[in-house]
């Protein structure tokens, strides 16, 4: 649609080609075996040949479940998501809960001030939380489905890169202000750590069901 009504009609269709034909193949693909790798990391038991299979297994299955229609496939999503929604609202409550911070995190006094780096750091790290967040431009492939496109398409697109940064907000504010800078700083992994502070090991587990819910909702809207 974007493309259409800045440059016309012939590229709008070259988009959509490599979109169906390049695109969203390579992203369903790229998450399918990340979703293998996190199978990995939590199950090591299991054989890569199955680690594969469940790979494939899990874009047969929305595959067909998108052959059902739009409405199907858009009602198995809405709860996927929302389910993805509470369980990292019910982590940053609990981080809330059990966790000391403010003391604990005092903001250094080199870092008081803003320079031109810190700027440019944080306009990067807005850049890829834009990209994490594919439903203002994927909610565009279905404009034609959708009654009053034009309105419920623009309030959607506020709407949901609004809440999504707000989300991004909560997570990041506890993780600075409740996880101690040197270990933040060397962690891999960030949401793992802030997980177990405050959880232990039940705080993995909702990590890596988070993640898993994540991957299965990415290849569900490229499929879509």
């Amino acid at each position: 649609v974007y493309l259409k009504k800045c440059l016309g009609e012939k590229y709008s269709l070259l988009y959509g080609w490599l979109s169906f034909l390049i695109i969203c193949p390579a992203m369903i693909a790229s998450m399918a075996l990340f979703f293998g790798n996190q199978l990995e990391i939590y199950f090591p038991f299991i054989s890569p040949l199955n680690i594969k299979g469940a790979a494939i297994l899990l874009v047969a299955i929305f595959t067909l479940i998108n052959c059902c229609g739009i409405e199907v496939a858009g009602g198995i999503q809405k709860y996927v998501v929302a389910m993805q929604i509470l369980l990292i609202l019910f982590l940053v409550f609990m981080t809330f809960l059990f966790l000391k911070g403010s003391q604990l995190n005092p903001t250094p006094s080199h870092m008081n001030g803003i320079d031109r780096s810190s700027l440019k750091n944080a306009i990067l790290a807005f850049v890829v939380i834009l990209w994490s967040f594919e439903g203002f431009n994927t909610l565009t492939f279905i404009t034609n489905e959708i009654k009053d496109g034009y309105e419920n398409i623009k309030n959607q697109i506020f709407l949901g890169c609004g809440f999504v940064f707000i989300i991004y907000f909560l997570i990041n504010y506890c993780a600075i202000n409740y996880i101690p800078h040197h270990q933040l700083i060397n962690t891999p992994n960030v949401a793992v750590t802030l997980g177990s502070m405050a959880l232990g090991s039940k705080g993995k587990l909702i990590i890596f069901i988070l993640t898993i819910i994540g991957i299965i909702t990415t290849i569900h809207a490229c499929i879509v």
